[in-house]
């Protein structure tokens, strides 16, 4: 509760700080943020509530990175199951734990390839690359946006 009240203060009570003093807005922003931190974090059995920040920060990888425009949020959970599991998977097993259908996981697979996010290693057994890593860690690989639906580089 105490980090939605300081997400509540930045943005509602933010404007309208900076309607009526706006001498006070980093006063507010600062007492916002403070409340957030300590929503997350727990000074008596000094927990850092791990679990909590790791909803709010990693939730939505799309929040974090920009994904190419041909990416859908399909393929970010796919790539995060390669990620952290660090194993080669099946079309099958993706479906099986992501709740999406062989098929649909197939066909992004694929695409994915041909982007050079992941590799096939055999008929229907697929790895993370380094150049996938790159991606997922946010550190946004140069042509991973620039190539067309084919893989061709534009």
């Amino acid at each position: 509760m105490i980090t939605v009240g300081g997400l509540a203060l930045v943005t509602t009570g933010g404007p309208i700080t900076e309607l009526i003093a706006p001498s006070l807005v980093h006063v507010v922003h600062g007492v916002a943020a403070l409340l957030v931190v300590f929503g997350l974090y727990d000074p008596v059995r000094n927990d850092l509530r791990t679990v909590e920040w790791s909803q709010v920060l990693l939730s939505d990888p799309v929040k974090l990175r920009h994904s190419a425009g041909w990416m859908t949020p399909m393929d970010d959970e796919i790539l995060g199951m390669f990620y952290d599991t660090d194993l080669i998977l099946s079309p099958s097993i993706i479906a099986f734990n992501t709740g999406y259908s062989k098929k649909e996981v197939n066909r992004r697979l694929i695409k994915l390839e041909k982007h050079r996010l992941v590799e096939r290693i055999e008929r229907g057994k697929y790895r993370l690359t380094k150049f996938g890593e790159e991606y997922l860690l946010g550190h946004q690989p140069e042509d991973v946006g620039t190539t067309d639906d084919v893989g061709v580089p534009k």
